[in-house]
């Protein structure tokens, strides 16, 4: 069969695995590959432009599609790529547009010779990149870029260490900003008539916020602040009627901690409608606590919360949250050795914690099952489930059945050997995450009296110097995702619910990776893997 006689929806699929150069290059050889393009076009969406496309101005002028979006690579020539960019402004209306790897200047020149090609621009991506440049002729330059009608800006500074500059950005209608600072950066950026801004995110090293940001913080709802290396004053909190969401993530310096941490808080506490809190502070923060009622009292709206690196005061109440949904705490420790965190939240349905934190938790049942994740780190599986989780199950079952053991880091290749006397009898499901631990210890939970669904994900198995294969079959479901044994040659997984679904390992990247029901990207439809889209994540 030639490929002529193909099916139509059988030459779009086909299609789709060229480039997006390559399907506009097919788009021009005839009307019927014309319609079979179409498809893939729109999905693959930005036309690329850099330096060696300078030479298509043909395929570009001919070319009949209704691109919206353009990609700039790497603009350092700039009389290379005008040649290209004015057959683009002719026939391209532009609504996105992403420049990569450039120096400033360009960039900035690009703004002021197509202004009128790029007012009607609804989002843009800027990465700015200096490794390259010889000769800065520009040090001590203002510019300013016009964005009349765009609505998301995404800005980042991936190395910019040659030259003091200005820009200035003029957004009226940006409702979505994110800016990532470069640690060398002697950019100065400002953000100017934005105050229709409705969401901000930053990474900081050298900037500081109040001086790049100067506009209304009226409408803003959402702010994601990530500062490191530099001293900033928090006030600007005062200033936010509309906050709902707060990530604070900052660096304290060490001998202004006691007063900056306290100024944080009480900052925080004022921003009385947020119903999301993630504050994170860094650096040496022994003397800094905080008062969990205070939290209570101040947020009644707060719905996630994630403290981390920080001590919980010490109080005769007990703080009550009665929207908290999630509650994450990372690296947390209560102030004084005889403590009792209370958790006694309504809403509850999911709970983060250290492990090393269970014995100094009491937890106040609910209507509602609490999902509990438990942040393993460098405790063995054995210490884990005998000396920690079964105690605190045993005393709080049945509110907790569903349990997460994770590890934050990257899935270990040391096998723990350890093995634990007892399984998990009173959990019905049971998530494995990032973990390395040996066959008989997954046997050995995995047969646990009341486990109904049992799940492994980005997990290391040791299988060496043994030869068994079983069966769990009082399971309902066993999923696998990325899992592998520390026997690379095994294809076969030791592990079933029945004989029938005994599951060969795929090779991928010179390793043997076990999946279930995974496809390349994620879970499939109906899987119950935990991954939670929330700005909080529980692991």
């Amino acid at each position: 069969m030639s490929f002529d006689s193909l099916p139509l929806e059988i030459v779009q699929l086909i299609f789709d695995y060229l480039s997006f150069q390559d399907v506009l290059s097919a788009s021009l050889v005839c009307q019927r590959w014309y319609n079979a393009t179409e498809k893939a076009v729109n999905s693959k969406g930005w036309l690329a432009i850099h330096f060696d496309r300078h030479n298509d101005l043909t395929e570009l002028a001919w070319n009949r599609r209704k691109h919206d979006s353009v990609l700039l690579t790497t603009i350092h020539s700039w009389d290379q790529l005008k040649p290209t960019m004015d057959v683009c402004r002719e026939k391209i209306t532009l609504r996105r547009l992403s420049i990569n790897r450039s120096w400033i200047d360009y960039v900035c020149q690009f703004f002021q010779l197509y202004a009128d090609w790029v007012d009607r621009l609804e989002e843009i991506h800027i990465s700015l990149d200096h490794r390259f440049l010889r000769n800065d002729t520009c040090s001590g330059r203002s510019y300013v870029i016009q964005l009349p009608t765009a609505k998301r800006l995404h800005w980042s500074e991936i190395h910019i260490r040659r030259g003091n500059r200005t820009i200035t950005i003029h957004g009226p209608r940006l409702r979505n900003v994110s800016i990532s600072d470069s640690f060398a950066s002697k950019l100065n950026l400002i953000l100017s008539d934005c105050d229709a801004l409705e969401s901000l995110e930053c990474t900081l090293y050298r900037k500081n916020f109040t001086e790049l940001y100067k506009a209304s913080y009226e409408n803003m709802t959402t702010l994601i602040l990530r500062i490191y290396y530099t001293v900033q004053d928090v006030k600007f909190l005062d200033y936010l009627p509309k906050l709902k969401w707060l990530t604070l993530l900052i660096e304290f310096e060490k001998d202004l901690l006691e007063t900056l941490f306290a100024e944080t808080t009480n900052a925080i506490c004022r921003c009385t409608h947020l119903e999301g809190l993630q504050f994170i502070p860094m650096g040496d923060i022994a003397p800094a606590s905080v008062d969990l009622v205070r939290l209570s009292e101040s947020l009644p709206r707060l719905q996630q919360l994630e403290l981390s690196n920080m001590y919980l005061s010490s109080t005769r109440m007990a703080s009550i949250f009665q929207k908290l949904t999630i509650l994450k705490l990372v690296n947390v420790n209560l102030k004084h050795e005889n403590d009792i965190l209370e958790i006694s939240y309504p809403s509850l349905h999911t709970l983060s914690v250290d492990v090393l934190l269970l014995p100094r938790l009491s937890l106040h049942t609910s209507p509602k099952k609490v999902e509990l994740f438990i942040n393993v780190d460098s405790l063995s599986i054995a210490d884990t489930v005998e000396l920690y989780l079964n105690p605190f199950l045993k005393q709080f079952y049945p509110s907790i059945q569903d349990i997460t053991l994770f590890k934050p880091d990257c899935c270990d290749t040391v096998v723990d050997y350890s093995c634990p006397q007892i399984g998990l009898e009173r959990v019905t499901q049971l998530h494995l995450i990032n973990m390395a631990i040996s066959m008989k210890s997954l046997i050995l939970i995995g047969n646990s009296k009341n486990l109904r669904h049992l799940t492994l994900s980005k997990c290391l198995i040791g299988v060496r110097g043994t030869d068994e294969w079983m069966l769990l079959e009082h399971l309902d479901a066993f999923e696998l995702r990325q899992v592998q044994l520390d026997d690379r040659k095994q294809m076969q997984f030791p592990l079933a619910r029945t004989s029938q679904e005994k599951l060969t390992g795929q090779l991928k990247c010179g390793s043997i990776v076990f999946n279930t029901d995974w496809d390349e990207d994620g879970p499939a439809v109906g899987s119950n893997v935990p991954r939670r889209n929330k700005m909080i994540n529980p692991l």
